[in-house]
């Protein structure tokens, strides 16, 4: 399967400089597919031209967001009983997803207390901080990450913490 790296190209410029996001080169195959390239990527803004090169010189890698600095949160589940604790906790709000292959990852605006989270028992991810997630046009393997609400058309929203603390089982 071939993917054009002019479509991750354009977008990374876009991302970086249309949402101010901080992106992060990842491997796009084999068994590490989606770590990032390189070491001390938490700490490192890469300008635009910067990611297009590494994009031309790993030809397979993709993009991920560097959360925290982007000031992202990503909430996804890796279980049928997680999306559905999502859908719900979600409905009524607009906001920016995709999907991977096992999962819808939903972003909101971080709010500066959560780092990280993870609900075991539903297998539910609330991603922050010191953490990436990869987002389209990546290819990981066979899979195509699409967005279904791009961020260029909803914003991410700010994340209700007060809400999530009274709908999530256990809390």
């Amino acid at each position: 399967m071939y993917y054009s790296v002019d479509n991750r190209i354009s977008a990374a410029e876009k991302y970086i400089s249309e949402l101010g996001w901080w992106l992060v080169p990842v491997r796009g195959f084999g068994e590490k597919a989606k770590q990032p390239l390189f070491k001390g990527w938490p700490d490192y803004c890469p300008d635009s031209k910067s990611v297009a090169s590494i994009l031309e010189i790993h030809l397979s890698a993709g993009i991920g967001v560097n959360l925290g600095p982007s000031g992202l949160v990503d909430l996804e589940a890796d279980s049928d009983e997680g999306e559905a604790v999502l859908d719900d906790l979600c409905r009524g709000l607009e906001f920016p997803w995709y999907q991977s292959r096992r999962s819808k990852h939903r972003l909101f605006k971080a709010d500066t207390s959560i780092a990280s989270l993870g609900i075991t028992a539903q297998k539910i991810e609330f991603r922050a901080g010191r953490h990436q997630s990869i987002i389209p046009p990546t290819v990981i393997g066979e899979t195509e990450y699409k967005w279904q609400i791009s961020p260029f058309e909803c914003p991410p929203p700010p994340l209700q913490m007060g809400r999530l603390v009274v709908q999530l089982p256990g809390c």
